[in-house]
């Protein structure tokens, strides 16, 4: 996926973000560093982004920029192919084979069913993430549920982080009083992008 692409999936134009970067990288640093650390924009994304800007930009100069302005500036990761970090659907499994850390920043959700409860026909979505909270739509009306602090959580070399811990171990669960389906879709926001896994459960 093309740093343009990724960009594109979260509704941002490159012109969009590159504004928002040279108006900010010289006195709003921490500002830039937590936004793209909340999106999973890696510092090859950032380099993209300015490359018409700054002649000869790398992700790595980047990270550096970060870390000689007090960031980590290696949390947020470089680009999958660089990285060479393997990703199975079939499996459900987001792999590490490179030799640098993947950190999960958040976790997406997304949600819609229907269902008959009691005789009556309910149908329901849910949008969002962990940390930015959740927009609900139910009955015509939509509701915000507030997020919290994710803990980073991290996939060192080698190690696996499994999708499904987070989707119904079951296509079907036995609910008193109730019938329908509810599709679920989860997104791992990390350094090096966002892989996703979905799943229809049945009730």
């Amino acid at each position: 996926m093309t740093t343009e692409e990724y960009l594109s999936s979260k509704n941002v134009t490159i012109e969009l973000a590159r504004n928002f970067l040279l108006n900010n990288y010289e006195s709003n640093i921490e500002t830039i560093f937590n936004t793209c650390k909340q999106y999973g924009i890696n510092n090859d994304m950032i380099a993209d982004i300015l490359q018409n800007d700054f002649a000869g930009l790398t992700g790595q100069g980047i990270a550096n920029f970060f870390t000689n302005s007090g960031f980590d500036g290696n949390t947020l990761g470089f680009n999958a192919e660089e990285n060479k970090i393997s990703y199975s659907l079939k499996n459900g499994l987001l792999t590490n084979t490179g030799s640098s850390d993947i950190i999960i920043t958040d976790i997406g959700m997304d949600i819609n069913g229907s269902a008959n409860f009691y005789g009556q026909n309910i149908s329901f979505t849910m949008e969002g993430t962990i940390e930015q909270g959740f927009t609900v739509n139910s009955y015509g009306t939509n509701e915000f549920v507030p997020g919290y602090i994710f803990p980073d959580e991290t996939i060192s070399t080698n190690e696996s982080f499994n999708l499904n811990d987070f989707l119904p171990d079951n296509a079907y669960e036995d609910i008193p009083n109730a019938s329908g389906n509810m599709n679920m879709e989860i997104t791992l926001i990390t350094t090096t992008g966002t892989y996703t896994d979905e799943t229809t459960m049945f009730f």
